[in-house]
């Protein structure tokens, strides 16, 4: 009885390693794999999300975003982050900046109207005055120079489109 009891014994100790090796072997593999498969399908795939969502380009003269905020000759605008382009899977909203646009008597602040076209096929533009942008408004607003970052800047044309 105790030969046998023995023999159970280590039968049983050998299949519980070999049990436990087996199941640390394929967790091991199955981690391994995920990483380098990830790597690789990112790899092959990069192209195809640079064709279908192509970076913002590093040197951006205009910008789109909400009216927060009008105070004096200065805009307080809400845009998108450039760098935040891509789709979120998770359906959360983009990152939101927010930008000082100054106004002077140089910039040109115009309404473009999308319900009323001309002969030419011309959306109609009418010049307005700042007094005319409201909180809330969805304007374009251009710079000389580049404004990808700056968080406040000169504005030589403002664009309002009316749909």
């Amino acid at each position: 009885m105790k030969k046998a009891f023995k023999t159970y014994f280590w039968l049983f100790v050998v299949l519980v390693v070999a049990v436990g090796a087996f199941l640390g072997g394929l967790t091991f593999g199955l981690s391994k794999g995920r990483g380098q498969g990830r790597v690789t399908t990112e790899a092959r795939l990069q192209p195809l999300l640079d064709y279908a969502f192509p970076k913002p380009a590093a040197d951006l003269r205009s910008l789109t975003g909400t009216v927060k905020n009008i105070y004096g000759a200065e805009i307080t605008l809400d845009v998108n982050d450039p760098d935040d382009y891509l789709p979120h899977l998770d359906g959360t909203a983009r990152a939101v900046e927010t930008r000082t646009v100054s106004v002077s008597s140089e910039t040109q602040i115009v309404l473009i109207d999308t319900r009323q076209i001309d002969s030419n096929g011309n959306a109609k533009r009418t010049p307005l005055q700042l007094s005319s942008v409201k909180n809330g408004d969805r304007i374009t607003v251009f710079a000389t120079e580049n404004i990808r970052d700056a968080q406040q800047f000169d504005a030589v044309r403002i664009e309002l489109v009316q749909y």
